[in-house]
């Protein structure tokens, strides 16, 4: 090794050791110990379990381990009450991808809750024990409520900003309905609130008051406004509002927003029976038998939708630089395309156009095979669902 890299590995060195001692004189002050209270009872940890406690609370337990410290107490309640990880209302479930957001961190105080339960039940009334335990009882109850009030808000950041004050009201909050999220009581406030904002905003648009239907109307007394929208949509055939339109808004004139842009024709207050009768078309069909739906559901979202009708949240306005290109299909699969195309043009759900417009958005179509036999064919929506706000799906099927 030559003299010039000995000199620079010795200047590395101390460059080093230089970097070490600048660190080692200045270390980062660790965080003071909270003050005990004045009555509080301070008592003494053994170094063996302050070095469990240690790994415990920074390393935390190995699933297996959980798993098998969970399944040794279960508590059994006198009460109606059990000791459950609260699930959200399919209501909001839908408008809430990450929807198991803190979810986890409320089994784990769930968890926590079981051997305590356990021993503040074998502990004796006269027992020095007694209040350290229910102490801890308190504090992990308070800890879990807290975890309960951070999912709720956090829920609703992502189904309605807008409700998040009526959050901060415990008494929309019933503690019988532990095993929901929110609640039947909350969300009937919530209802309620929808229902005041969206009269409020009627009677601040048209400057008369809000159109109470009657027995003989077509809107059913129980009907509820849209909870997510504050809008609701453009009013196809049978909807029974002032302002309504005759027949079906065109597609192609809608916003962006699901709003017909096109010229609005006002219709009357009331539709007639024979008008309802003689009406042919399927689509849209659904409002007619609104009341009916109430006695399957009470989903607040799905009454909405049947009666005022649906729509599409866009989180920008679509835009297509090209065509999508056709899908090479058989002769099996084009008639089976071709025949679903003519059922909806004669049910009402689409209409044919001419040739394709600035504005327009185009999906194209294919086939995919049916495990019962046959072919099943598919509208390939999946460049315009990157416009439109994640809703969760779950199929439901009404059984006898």
């Amino acid at each position: 090794m030559d003299s010039g890299s000995s000199s620079a590995s010795s200047h590395e060195l101390r460059s080093r050791a230089l970097r070490s001692m600048s660190i080692d004189s200045h270390p980062v002050p660790a965080p003071l110990p909270r003050a005990a209270d004045p009555g509080s009872d301070i008592f003494n940890v053994s170094l063996s379990k302050s070095r469990q406690v240690r790994q415990w609370v920074v390393q935390g337990l190995s699933k297996e381990e959980s798993k098998r410290l969970r399944s040794n107490y279960t508590p059994a309640f006198e009460e109606n009450f059990e000791l459950l990880c609260p699930k959200l209302e399919e209501t909001m479930d839908r408008f809430w991808k990450q929807k198991k957001t803190f979810q986890s961190n409320h089994f784990q105080l769930l968890d926590a809750f079981r051997p305590l339960l356990h021993t503040w039940n074998q502990l004796p009334s006269d027992s020095t024990l007694l209040d350290g335990v229910e102490t801890s009882l308190k504090l992990l109850g308070n800890a879990f409520a807290s975890v309960f009030k951070l999912r709720r808000s956090n829920a609703m950041r992502h189904v309605n900003p807008n409700l998040l004050p009526l959050l901060k009201d415990d008494r929309s909050f019933s503690s019988r309905e532990y095993e929901r999220l929110f609640g039947e009581k909350f969300l009937n406030a919530m209802v309620k609130y929808a229902d005041d904002f969206v009269k409020v905003k009627k009677i601040g648009r048209s400057g008369e008051p809000f159109f109470k239907p009657t027995s003989g109307g077509n809107w059913n007394s129980g009907s509820r406004p849209s909870l997510f929208h504050s809008r609701s949509s453009a009013g196809g055939h049978g909807s029974g509002k002032k302002g309504g339109f005759h027949g079906f808004p065109d597609s192609r004139n809608a916003g962006a927003f699901g709003q017909s842009t096109s010229k609005q024709i006002p219709s009357s207050r009331y539709v007639s029976r024979s008008t309802v009768n003689s009406f042919n078309v399927i689509g849209g069909r659904l409002a007619l038998f609104c009341h009916a739906w109430s006695m399957f559901s009470t989903d607040p979202w799905v009454l909405s939708t049947i009666t005022h009708g649906y729509v599409v949240d866009f989180v920008s306005p679509p835009i297509q630089p090209s065509l999508p290109t056709g899908c090479v299909m058989s002769d099996e699969m084009r008639s089976v395309c071709q025949a679903e195309k003519e059922s909806l043009l004669a049910k009402g759900v689409i209409r044919k156009v001419s040739s394709v417009i600035s504005g327009d958005f185009v999906s194209n179509t294919f086939a995919i095979p049916k495990t019962t036999g046959g072919w099943r064919p598919i509208i390939n929506l999946k460049q315009l669902n990157s416009f439109i706000r994640y809703q969760h799906f779950k199929m439901g099927v009404w059984t006898a």
